[in-house]
């Protein structure tokens, strides 16, 4: 839905303004990162990050069977690598399922 809203609205602006694309993936991978960070026990983190991913891959994957080749693959590309980049920084509440963040991604 976010993704969306940015290719219909934002995008023309974004031709001539570089950091809204920049301030919108980075909100909402902390937004992301926040909502897994914050779940109770590590087994609902890794849930809830599950649950994150195969949202945001079957959005992408509508996206690409409406869109074909005019997708707009870089603002995916950058939520799954700031996320996974939130998600393997070097944080006490993280250190017990830095493997299952792995190999979820």
């Amino acid at each position: 839905m976010c993704l969306d809203f940015f290719n219909r609205e934002l995008y023309p602006q974004f031709l001539s303004s570089a950091n809204v694309q920049t301030k919108c993936t980075f909100v909402w991978n902390r937004m992301l990162a926040l909502l897994v960070k914050q779940s109770r026990g590590d087994a609902n983190k890794i849930y809830m990050l599950d649950k994150v991913l195969g949202i945001v891959a079957g959005v992408l994957l509508r996206d690409h069977e409406v869109m074909h080749t005019a997708l707009k693959q870089v603002s995916y590309h950058k939520i799954f690598i700031g996320l996974f980049l939130e998600l393997s920084a070097e944080e006490p509440i993280l250190e017990n399922i830095s493997l299952e963040v792995l190999t979820t991604f």
